[in-house]
Formats: C-alpha cells, structure tokens, sequence
C-alpha cells in the first residue's frame, strides 16, 4: 500500500511538475490503458508496451520500441522471485517461441529478445488469440486483449504508420519518412563540491534545522523510530549551500525524509523547492542526497511497482534528469520500468 502522502508526492512530481517542463520538451510524457495492457510513451519518443500475469509472484510481457525511423523493438518477458531461471518462452496460438536469458536483476528472472526476432514475435502477439507465458517449465496464460491497440498506439505517437518498421500497420513508406528521435533536454550541471565532512564525520545538524515545524507535523502520528534513524542525512553543494534530509517517517517498506537548505553555518533555512513546482516536496521517499538526488518510491514490499525520480543540481536548483514510473504491480524489476522522462 502506497501512503497517502506518498500518492501526492507522485501526483504533484509525476503530473503537476510537467506543466514547468513542457517548455522544454520536445514531446510530453503519454500513458494510455487498452484493455489488459498499458502504453507509455517518454519524452524522448520511446515507447512501452507491457500487460502482466501470475507465475509465482508477478510476471509481465514488455515491448519497448525506442525512437527514431530505424530502431528496433525488443520484447522482454519474466517473473518476480525467478532470478535463477534458464529457460523463457511464449507460447502465443500453441506455438513456443524462445527467449534468451537476460541477467537484468537478482530477484527476477528476464528473458529478452530484440530486432528482428522481436518484431517477429509482436507481429504473431497482434494477430494472436492465446499467449502464454513459460519459464522452466512453469506457466501461465497473459492476455493479448489490447495489444493490437497498444501498438497502434505506439506506431502514431512515433510517426510510423504505413512505414516498413510500424508495429502493427506496416506499409511501403520507407523507414527514413519516419521522424527522427526528438532532442533531449540538457542540464546545465554544477560542479561537484568536496567537502571537509567524510562518511563517518557528518557535520551536526544545525537547530535552526532541526527545529523546522514541518518536522514534527510529519512525524505526527508515527512510531517512534529508533535513535540511529535520526542521523540525518547531509550533502555539500557548494562553499555556501548545504542540504539536508531529517527523517520524518519510517513505513514498512517507504521511509520518508524532509529536504532542506542552508548556507554553510546553518542559516538562510528553506524548505527544497524543485524548479517547476510552486510548492515544496512533502517528503522524499527512500532518497539519497548529493549533486544527485534520488528517490525511489515503492508501491509494494516486492519492489516492482512505483517510482523512481533523479535530480541533478543545476544552474538553476536540482533540476528532473529521470523518471521512471511502473504502476502496476506484475514483477517487472525497476531496471525494466518504462521511462517518462529523461535528459543528456
């Protein structure tokens, strides 16, 4: 279950903050349901496709079709808790099809194909009636009700309609009429800043921090964690700003920190305001501060659904370098979840 105050965390970065950063995005973000499957399109003009099942756990088929006139597709098949796995099929209208072995993650097994074993594989998908999936033996059947529409989808956000490389609606249109990928937005990085304070000799937390109200509203409510989850968490990003994160909250698999700045000798306090957001964060959930900060946000103890968001400290403040997002829940490993954002 995600907290509640996580879900707005994910509506306000995940929706609200695109509204500051269309001005410099080539093409938005786009997710559409069909049916049993979901479609995702990023910013760049990769696409996803996936729809998932039950072996075990979790399984999942993905399709992921990059951008560009002459990308290939891949198809990515697994299941959570089968990292051991050696043998990957889909069996799509009684006919198997083998997958190669891919080690993406410890905790599920991926098998995976690409060009044109792939596009072979998509094709009998859109034209089959019946798909399942198989690993070592063991499986279970996952839908192809919406994929034909998924790919639809897919091939008229990317500008492939009647071209040779089209998912579904092939035609004579040669692949180069296809438009080019779009230009990802740069960053402009900070230098990083070295800082006197190592691992073991973080600098104390100032109290004009550690008195901050929005600490104690947010722990409100919540167990006392235990002494050693109040050491906070500290980063260097220049000769006069510091970060910080307090601990706030500690679920069952989410802990939740409050970011704030200071200068060097714990004054001019602030609350961590992204760029294209008119509000500060609540919290940031599972987070890792720096030059980057990431946040890792899971929607189950499994760790296979949720989001992931990266920002880099820029020009003009920690700037979104990544997001990727996978709600729902069918055993995909984050490394495999659809990307709706991402920059050079």
């Amino acid at each position: 279950m995600i907290l509640p105050r996580t879900l707005v965390l994910i509506l306000t970065l995940g929706t609200g903050l695109w509204a500051g950063l269309a001005a410099a995005a080539v093409a938005g973000p786009q997710t559409r349901s069909f049916r049993d499957w979901q479609a995702v399109c990023d910013n760049g003009g990769d696409c996803f496709a996936f729809t998932g099942g039950d072996i075990g756990a979790s399984a999942f088929v993905r399709i992921h079709m990059p951008a560009g006139p002459d990308a290939d597709p891949g198809v990515a098949v697994g299941a959570w808790g089968w990292g051991e796995a050696l043998q990957f099929s889909l069996v799509i209208d009684g006919v198997p099809r083998s997958l190669d072995r891919a080690p993406v993650s410890e905790w599920a097994g991926v098998g995976e194909l690409r060009g044109a074993p792939a596009r072979e594989m998509i094709t009998a998908m859109a034209a089959g009636r019946s798909m399942d999936l198989s690993i070592d033996g063991q499986g279970d059947d996952l839908s192809l009700s919406g994929v034909s529409a998924a790919l639809l989808w897919i091939d008229e956000r990317q500008g492939r309609l009647r071209t040779t490389t089209a998912l579904l609606r092939q035609g004579p249109r040669p692949a180069s009429e296809g438009p080019p990928a779009p230009e990802l937005p740069q960053i402009q990085i900070r230098p990083a800043t070295i800082s006197q304070f190592g691992g073991g000799n973080p600098p104390p937390l100032p109290e004009s921090v550690a008195a901050r109200p929005e600490i104690a509203a947010c722990r409100d409510g919540w167990e006392e964690p235990d002494a050693d989850s109040y050491e906070p968490l500290h980063a260097e990003l220049g000769p006069t700003t510091r970060l910080w994160g307090v601990q706030c909250f500690t679920a069952a698999y989410n802990t939740g920190h409050i970011l704030f700045l200071t200068d060097h000798l714990g004054g001019q306090v602030r609350h961590l305001i992204l760029p294209g957001a008119d509000k500060p964060v609540a919290e940031f959930v599972n987070v890792e501060i720096g030059n980057t900060i990431t946040q890792t946000v899971r929607a189950r103890g499994l760790g296979d659904c949720g989001l992931i968001q990266q920002w880099r400290w820029a020009r003009t403040g920690f700037e979104l370098a990544l997001e990727q997002r996978m709600d729902a829940c069918v055993g995909m490993p984050p490394e495999l979840w659809p990307t709706v954002w991402r920059t050079r």
